[in-house]
């Protein structure tokens, strides 16, 4: 038997391997639940009692948010426990836990540090709800999540019910969206092994578990994974339950999801050896088939991709067909260095996402294998997270050489500083990105505010201007609150600077924007007044750039009626940026969408609307809004994507009456006209004559006036006859189709 036949049976059987766990195995588990299904006998309305545990080390930057989230479930107060298991924090997450004992949040410390899962178990046994839900202290919650995850667990055969996790890449790394793309495909393989008969694993930020079902797991067990195989022992099943939704954020460097990734794996290798029973099919029945298949194979892969490569190089010389198979390999795992090296750098390419993070999840696999078979075991939990933002700095006032100066050093305050002050009434948020010579003049309009109980955090959102900011903020740094934090775009600063708030309202201000001195005074007076009102917004006048400088917004954006969801995507109410809310329906709401890069408060105030909420307006101009030529708000083209991408988010994330789905379709198709039309000028003005009209046909379809019709005979019969005019009169085609 010489070498080459015995090259070409590994790399068959690798190859053979590697087909099977990445697309035999879907096609077979998603084949038995279309044949053999099992449905769920679930109950609208079954409302048992809940506790829901949240397991926390080191928690204090997102604890509060999570709890202010987890208390405004829509779920019956007196069967909602809340209890926060403290792995020994080193850090402010005890007492910010303590801070909502009044409202029924309970904490229980652990003794000594033995890790997550032994502070699960603690947990449990000081619990009192029939189901116990475990969550993260940085996952937020749809309203309605235990109202739809609830039911299921009338189904006596259910033991565990895990809800849909969608990953947010906020700061749009190649490492967030590999993760993306391949939680994607983990969530095709969770919604038919749930129809089969049960998942093999949960994510650990969203599951539930019946309490009389729950087994005490050993300490260095990976929770989410084994306790399936629990149910599964006990003769129960777990369930998929997709409407039931969370969300959290991605990691978006390699070196930390790697060692996240490892320790899993790590933990997961150590589960499937103590219950290496449950992959006898014998005893087990299909479910060996799902832990073999998507587990034990899925963590051999690197040694499949291992054998494959070297029978390719082995067979490459002889054979034209493996040279060019071991090509693509190189060429593949290069793609991958190479995607690591530009994330390095701060470049990002959405091409070589996915060969790198397939080339992280195997690299893990096979560092997890080597310290498993060295017998490292994983109980003490780091929870790996992108850095908070650096906490406040205030100003050191010196003397030298007899004269009062002001330092350039910069110096930390306590964290008991800032807290034993008594919480402002408003926290003003100022997200700050190349703003330097624009922010002192917001400062100022804030600090002649008639209305005085406010604090002022400002955000510096990784700013290339940063030197030049904090040269300006120096003089104002003992009254504000200055953070820093690694770019994660406008809605990531606003987050930072909405959790380290202390307000009861949260007052929206850009720091290119400026404020009439009783602005805060009137819209605090209203908010007051009516209690029943969540968001508030006012008229502003536009100065700046451009041609509607001494106009007034809301001549520009109306807003008519009274703000409901139909009409807001409709635009017959626009909510314009510079607004005073309740911190709590912000924080029920999850914050802003930090995937979403522009548009980003239509979707929080769509979202907020579901719930519940009520926002309204006034016509007085209480505050000037900053026009500048160029920007991206003024470029519709840019507009018009991100507003469909908040409305296809909010037609595939909220649950729509008849009338809230019919404004969506018709608002839709607006803007898909709307984008085409600005595509069109676009390519018009550049000089690329068929690309125009191959968007402005599309757009008269939708729109089907005169002026469209015979621009676009123009168009095509004469072209630069049709420039020359446009020229001249620019906005008589398009003006009244503007964004």
């Amino acid at each position: 038997m010489g070498i080459e036949f015995i090259a070409k049976i590994c790399f068959w059987a690798g190859a053979a391997a590697l087909v099977y766990t990445y697309a035999g195995y879907p096609l077979v588990v998603a084949a038995v639940s279309r044949w053999r299904p099992r449905p769920v006998k679930s109950r609208a309305g079954w409302t048992p009692g809940v506790s829901v545990i949240i397991t926390a080390y080191n928690e204090e930057r997102d604890l509060a948010a999570k709890l202010e989230n987890t208390l405004a479930l829509d779920y019956p107060p007196d069967k909602l426990e809340v209890i926060v298991a403290s792995d020994c924090s080193t850090d402010r997450t005890d007492d910010i836990a303590r801070a909502f004992a009044s409202r029924g949040v309970r904490l229980h410390r652990q003794p000594e540090r033995f890790g997550k899962t032994a502070a699960q178990n603690a947990a449990v046994e000081r619990a009192h709800g029939e189901i116990i839900l475990f969550s993260d202290a940085t996952t937020l919650y749809q309203p309605d999540v235990l109202r739809v995850l609830m039911p299921n667990f009338a189904d006596a055969g259910v033991g565990c019910a895990a809800g849909r996790l969608i990953y947010v890449d906020p700061a749009a790394s190649s490492v967030g969206q590999g993760a993306r793309s391949y939680w994607g495909y983990e969530t095709f393989l969770k919604k038919h092994e749930s129809r089969t008969g049960s998942l093999i694993g949960v994510s650990g930020c969203l599951y539930a578990v019946r309490r009389a079902a729950y087994v005490p797991l050993y300490n260095e067990a990976c929770s989410d994974f084994i306790i399936a195989t629990k149910m599964v022992e006990q003769g129960l099943r777990t369930i998929y339950e997709p409407a039931a939704v969370c969300t959290e954020e991605t990691n978006s460097r390699t070196d930390r999801e790697l060692r996240m990734r490892v320790r899993v794996i790590t933990q997961t290798f150590t589960d499937l050896w103590r219950h290496r029973a449950m992959m006898n099919p014998l005893r087990s029945g299909f479910y060996a088939v799902q832990l073999l298949s998507h587990k034990a194979l899925r963590y051999a892969v690197p040694i499949f991709l291992l054998v494959i490569f070297i029978a390719s190089l082995v067979l490459a010389p002889r054979s034209s067909f493996y040279a060019l198979v071991a090509l693509l390999q190189v060429s593949f795992y290069l793609a991958a260095l190479v995607s690591w090296a530009l994330e390095r750098r701060g470049v990002r390419v959405r091409l070589l996402a996915i060969p790198q993070y397939f080339v992280i999840a195997n690299l893990a696999s096979l560092l997890a294998l080597y310290q498993f078979l060295r017998g490292e075991r994983y109980a003490r939990w780091e929870p790996i997270r992108e850095p908070a933002a650096e906490p406040a700095l205030t100003m050191k006032i010196s003397e030298a050489q007899g004269k009062e100066r002001v330092s350039a050093q910069l110096e930390r305050p306590s964290a008991g500083t800032i807290a034993a002050t008594a919480a402002p009434a408003v926290s003003i948020i100022m997200p700050a990105y190349n703003v330097a010579r624009y922010i002192a003049g917001a400062l100022d309009s804030v600090f002649a505010q008639t209305f005085a109980d406010y604090e002022i955090i400002v955000v510096n959102d990784g700013s290339p201007d940063t030197t030049e900011l904090e040269r300006v903020l120096a003089p104002y740094l003992t009254r504000i609150v200055y953070l820093r934090q690694e770019n994660r775009g406008v809605s990531g600063a606003r987050n930072t600077g909405i959790r380290a708030a202390r307000g009861r309202f949260i007052a929206l201000l850009d720091p290119d924007d400026i404020w009439e001195p009783d602005y805060l005074a009137v819209q605090v007076a209203h908010m007051e007044r009516e209690p029943a009102i969540d968001v508030l917004y006012a008229n502003a006048l536009i100065f700046g750039e451009g041609p509607d400088v001494g106009r007034e917004m809301m001549d520009l954006s109306p807003s008519e009626g009274e703000v409901t969801f139909e009409h807001l995507v409709s635009q017959q109410c626009t909510v314009l940026v510079s607004v005073i809310a309740r911190r709590r329906v912000i924080l029920r709401a999850g914050l802003f969408d930090e995937s979403i890069r522009s548009a980003e408060e239509f979707d929080l105030w769509l979202r907020i609307l579901k719930q519940g909420g009520r926002i309204a307006y006034h016509r007085r101009v209480l505050w000037h809004y900053r026009r500048h030529a160029g920007g991206q708000s003024a470029d519709p083209v840019w507009m018009l994507e991100h507003g469909l991408k908040v409305l296809n988010k909010a037609e595939r994330t909220l649950t729509l009456t008849p009338d809230e789905q019919h404004a969506l379709t018709q608002q839709t198709r607006r803007y898909h006209a709307l984008l085409k039309l600005h595509k069109g000028k676009k390519a018009f003005l550049s000089g690329d004559v068929e690309t125009a009209i191959e968007n402005l046909t599309e757009a008269n379809i939708y729109f089907a006036t005169r002026k469209l019709t015979v621009a676009l005979w123009l168009l095509r019969l004469a072209p630069g006859l049709l420039r020359r005019a446009y020229q001249w009169r620019d906005r008589y085609i398009f003006k009244t189709e503007s964004f």
